[in-house]
């Protein structure tokens, strides 16, 4: 977190200089977007979903409503799997006293697992191509809801601040659905319901004509949005294991950042053919359904987890 902070630093100083659109790329896009992935949602979500089994839910959650990331852009450190673990320092996950069932108490290590053996698990790939998805449906709306709103006849002020309903609706997502899925048995129904809002609130965008109902939309849009920062390391830790989220998670995130960088370009593209967004909206409810439907999907399966060491 230390070097991700020190570069992201950097980044926003070298911003400050910048004379073309290269050097913007370079300083703010890269510096600042790879700074962040080091101090942000993987190396912190990761190290949260370690030390919580009870409340994990509630955990990330409350980390996301208090720590909400940027960037899209994330990396993996797999080597700090095994350090960042309770285990590491002779405790147990939830603060317990007792070794339960779920708990190692010997020394540790992490099996050492392949990048291979993880593409080879269709669970990563439905993970994968969901929440790339998603994301993907996310960034078209945000980069291009306030164009949207402007062509349809509301003022630009309110179609601007209607980015900022979005995000305040979406500290509080964060938070409801970490608490949400510590209540519910497997946390795929509450990544279920979030597409369900989504879809609601695509529906809301696309039929919204004036100020109340785009401010209407940005509330249900947003609080829904709010869920993705939780449920993608909430699916990871229930699927693949505690012990190697951050990698895992590190691996999930390329995609979202895959998708994030689609959605803008797609959302201009049909822009421009078309001229109107009509059929990106279609588009959108249309994937909705069929991510919906895939993370129903998903099946539980094989943990990895840590092998005691010699």
């Amino acid at each position: 977190m230390t070097i991700g902070a020190f570069i992201a630093a950097c980044g926003y100083i070298l911003t400050g200089f910048v004379r073309t659109p290269l050097d913007l790329y370079i300083s703010y896009g890269l510096m600042v977007g790879l700074g962040a992935t080091g101090m942000g949602v993987v190396a912190c979500s990761s190290s949260v979903g370690k030390w919580f089994i009870k409340k994990r839910g509630l955990a990330i959650g409350d980390y996301g409503f208090r720590h909400r990331y940027f960037s899209h852009w994330r990396y993996c450190f797999p080597n700090t799997d095994a350090q960042n673990a309770p285990e590491a320092y002779g405790l147990l996950p939830d603060g317990d006293k007792t070794e339960l069932p779920h708990h190692l108490s010997t020394p540790q290590t992490v099996n050492n697992i392949s990048t291979l053996i993880i593409f080879k698990d269709s669970r990563f790939w439905t993970l994968a191509i969901c929440q790339g998805l998603a994301v993907m449906i996310c960034m078209s709306v945000f980069v291009h809801q306030v164009a949207y709103a402007t062509d349809n006849g509301i003022g630009q002020m309110a179609a601007a601040t209607s980015l900022a309903a979005v995000s305040m609706t979406g500290f509080r997502g964060q938070f409801f659905f970490g608490w949400l899925t510590d209540r519910i048995k497997d946390p795929k129904y509450c990544a279920f319901l979030g597409m369900l809002f989504l879809l609601a609130g695509t529906i809301l965008l696309l039929n919204a004509r004036t100020v109340g109902q785009l401010y209407f939309y940005a509330i249900i849009y947003g609080f829904d949005y709010g869920s993705l920062a939780p449920m993608l390391p909430l699916l990871a830790a229930d699927r693949f294991g505690r012990h190697v989220l951050g990698s895992i998670y590190g691996l999930l995130t390329f995609f979202i950042g895959v998708g994030g960088g689609i959605g803008p370009i797609l959302g201009g593209f049909i822009y421009d053919h078309f001229g109107y967004y009509l059929y990106l909206w279609i588009i959108n409810i249309i994937v909705l359904n069929c991510i919906a439907a895939g993370i129903l999907t998903l099946k539980k399966g094989e943990h990895y987890t840590f092998s005691a060491t010699n």
